[in-house]
Parts: structure tokens; C-alpha cells; sequence
């Protein structure tokens, strides 16, 4: 007999990352069956969309996050990266003269499907990556934080100056809305399976080592570089694509809109969630939106035709309220570094670490 269970992020026995990726995929599968059916009943289809693509941001922050302990400002770089490039490959030819008339011409008739879009801004923010986490990854700490920030004033300079390319410091429009709900969650349940194949491969292990004995890492022969190095790309490409999502959901963007200000949200719904959990990055995006969502009509003073002092500013200072209390008794977050598996009752051998009472207490 089978049934769920709670995984640490230690090594699986024989079989498990089978029972670990199969019930993974239950979250966002069932975050895409419910916003599904809310859009069949009329629901704010435009919050869905967000909500997929907010998750896919999120998952993708974690994978970094997680497995090396670093928190990164960073990120946002990869998304704008991943913005503008499927922004200027998807707007159809025939447009793309009167929209960026500066565009060098052998960009002038480059064309990609949604799909091939976000493949293109992945391998671009993978290459990224790999250029800048040469640097960044040899820094731990404080000092790694603060250094990912530096790449995200860079890439924010460069895109502001790059006129021909994305229109400077104007808005960049006319991109496609491709991203609906169906993409979103197919993307969406592609991104949480690699999340999870990564955090319990050896490259992930590897990582998490690194990170809670750097030590004994390389005293046993590992890489504590190397495994930041690899998760940093790793994330970096997939928040490429959550990039390219986002962009092909606004149609219109700048480069202001991916600074730090635009971070913050992505390092609360990961804190909120887990750092080290695939499944508290999603648990934590799905209540950060609800409750943002739920705060936008408290502050507009008007519940199903029931008018009352709206209050401003409302939502970020409850956000504010609930992140010191939950950190005050659960610092790890709300699931800590528990992921969702599968575990046999009737064999010893089962793939899959179940949590005991005492590391749940913990």
C-alpha cells in the first residue's frame, strides 16, 4: 500500500526520486485544475495567469535559494533578460519595423512561436548565468547577496541603454499576449518537475552540502563552488522563462518594471513558503496572491456592494504583520524543507524518508 508522505531534502533510497517527482506534481496540478475551473465560473482570469506565472518565478528562486542558502537580489535580471528577448522574437515581422525601427536588420526578421520563445530565453539567461556566476558563486554569505544585486543594476543599465534593442527607458509594446492558462500551467508542472529532479540529484545534494558544511564538503572531496555554480544556472534559465512568460502576460513592459522593487515579492513568497521546498514555494504563492488580491478590496472600501472606510496601504503592512510572525515561530517557513512524496507500508526498502515527530517538531 502507498501513501503520502513528508520528504526531506536528504538522499532517496532506491526508486525515490520516482516517489518524490510523481506526488510533486500534485500541487501544481491541482492549482491548475482550481484556476481552471474559477475561470469557467467567470473568475478574474488575468489574477490566474498571474498566479501561474508567479508560481513558475517562485519555484524557479528556490531552486538557487534552496539549495545553497544565499539570497539572491539578483534575479530579476534574468527575468527582464528573458522578457525582452521573447518580447522582441515574438512580435510578428511585419510590426516589428514601425515598433523598433533601430532593430540591427539581422534581428528584423527573427520569428518564434510562444514556445520557442521561452526556450530561446532560457539557453540566453543560462549563458548569463554562466558568465556572471563565474564571479558571484565564489562569494557566500552576505557578500553573495549583495554581489547579485550588482548583476541586476548592470543588466538594468544595459537594458535602459540598448535603444535599438528595447527602447531605452520607454515602454516596450506590442508583444503578443500569448501566456493564458493552459500554457501557463503546462510550463508551470515542466518547471516543478525539474525543480524537484535538481533538488534530489546529485548536483542538488551536492549543493545543499555546500551549503550546510562547506567545510566537510571539501574535505570529502566536493565542490562547494561548483554546486552553487550549477544551481545558479540552473535557476537562472528557468527564471528566463518565467521572464518570458511574464512579458507575453503584459504585452507592455520597461526596464523598471523587473528593478528590486519587483523582487521583493518573489523573496517573500519563497521565505513565506520554505526556502528549501519546491511545494512552500507554491503553497507560499498561492496565499501571498489570495491575500493580496483580498487586501485590494479591503483597501477599495466595497465588498459585494457593501461600502466602508477603505484603508490604504492595508495589504503591505498585514504582508509586513504576518511575515515577523511567522518567522518569530517557524523561521524555516511554513513547510521548511519538506517536499511531498510517496511511501510504501508494506516494505522497509520505500525510496522515501519519512519525517519522524521530532523533525516535525523542529
Amino acid at each position: 500500500m502507498m501513501r503520502l508522505a513528508w520528504v526531506l531534502d536528504r538522499p532517496l533510497q532506491r526508486g525515490g526520486t520516482w516517489q518524490v517527482l510523481l506526488p510533486g506534481l500534485i500541487t501544481p496540478a491541482l492549482i491548475g485544475a482550481g484556476a481552471l475551473l474559477l475561470a469557467g465560473l467567470g473568475g478574474p482570469r488575468e489574477v490566474l495567469v498571474g498566479l501561474g506565472v508567479t508560481c513558475v518565478l517562485a519555484v524557479a528562486y528556490q531552486i538557487f535559494v534552496g539549495a545553497t542558502g544565499i539570497i539572491s537580489f539578483g534575479h530579476m535580471a534574468f527575468v527582464a533578460l528573458g522578457a525582452y528577448v521573447a518580447g522582441i522574437v515574438t512580435i510578428p515581422p511585419s510590426r516589428r519595423g514601425a515598433l523598433l525601427p533601430d532593430l540591427p536588420a539581422p534581428f528584423q526578421h527573427v520569428y518564434l512561436t510562444f514556445a520557442g520563445s521561452l526556450i530561446l530565453a532560457a539557453v540566453l539567461c543560462a549563458l548569463l548565468a554562466c558568465v556572471s556566476g563565474f564571479v558571484l558563486m565564489r562569494m557566500s554569505g552576505a557578500a553573495a547577496g549583495i554581489a547579485t544585486l550588482g548583476l541586476l543594476v548592470i543588466v538594468n543599465e544595459v537594458l535602459r541603454n540598448s535603444d535599438s534593442f528595447t527602447k531605452g527607458t520607454q515602454t516596450f509594446f506590442g508583444v503578443p499576449a500569448n501566456t493564458d492558462l493552459l500554457s501557463v500551467g503546462v510550463v508551470l508542472l515542466l518547471v516543478v518537475a525539474m525543480a524537484l529532479l535538481f533538488t534530489f540529484s546529485p548536483w542538488g545534494l551536492g549543493a545543499r552540502a555546500g551549503r550546510d558544511d562547506p567545510l566537510a564538503t571539501e574535505t570529502l572531496g566536493g565542490s562547494v563552488f561548483w554546486g552553487r555554480f550549477t544551481a545558479w544556472v540552473v535557476s537562472g534559465a528557468l527564471t528566463g522563462v518565467g521572464g518570458a512568460l511574464l512579458a507575453q502576460e503584459l504585452t507592455a513592459f520597461s526596464p523598471k518594471s523587473f528593478f528590486i522593487a519587483q523582487s521583493v515579492p518573489v523573496i517573500v513568497i519563497v521565505v513565506l513558503g520554505g526556502v528549501s521546498s519546491v511545494a512552500g514555494s507554491l503553497v507560499g504563492a498561492v496565499l501571498y496572491v489570495a491575500w493580496a488580491q483580498l487586501m485590494l478590496v479591503v483597501e477599495s472600501g466595497n465588498i459585494m456592494g457593501v461600502e466602508f472606510p477603505g484603508i490604504a496601504g492595508v495589504g503591505q503592512l498585514t504582508v509586513g504583520i504576518g511575515l515577523i510572525v511567522l518567522l518569530r515561530w517557524r523561521p524555516a517557513g511554513l513547510l521548511g524543507s519538506r517536499e511531498v512524496g510517496i511511501r510504501s507500508t508494506g516494505t522497509r526498502e520505500t525510496g522515501v524518508l519519512e519525517v519522524s515527530s521530532e523533525e516535525e517538531k523542529a
